[in-house]
């Protein structure tokens, strides 16, 4: 094997190895636990609702082990508290509707 062909070799390699998914850096490494992030409050998860939807369901998928995490409490939390707030909401628009029948 000459010089040219070690060096087509090893790029070859460099870039099929490139093309590999690799776990750390793959679809799975943007899915953010409750450990690999800061601790958010229950305000910013109400907030935010995305990352809260996020977080619950990853701690609601793992209660063994997340039950008592931070961000899965305050994710928690938020999520009751928005499921509350949504419900008031819609209680009041269906008084609302009730009461303008009635007149």
């Amino acid at each position: 094997m000459n010089l040219k062909s070690v060096i087509a070799a090893a790029a070859t390699v460099g870039i099929l190895s490139s093309c590999g998914e690799d776990p750390a850096q793959g679809p799975q490494a943007e899915l953010q636990t409750p450990s690999t992030i800061p601790v958010q409050t229950v305000e910013w998860y109400l907030e935010h609702k995305a990352e809260r939807d996020t977080m619950f369901k990853h701690c609601k998928n793992n209660p063994g082990e997340l039950r008592d995490h931070p961000n899965c409490l305050n994710a928690r939390e938020a999520h009751r508290k928005a499921h509350h707030r949504a419900m008031i909401k819609i209680s009041e628009e269906n008084l609302k509707a009730l009461s303008s029948g009635r007149q």
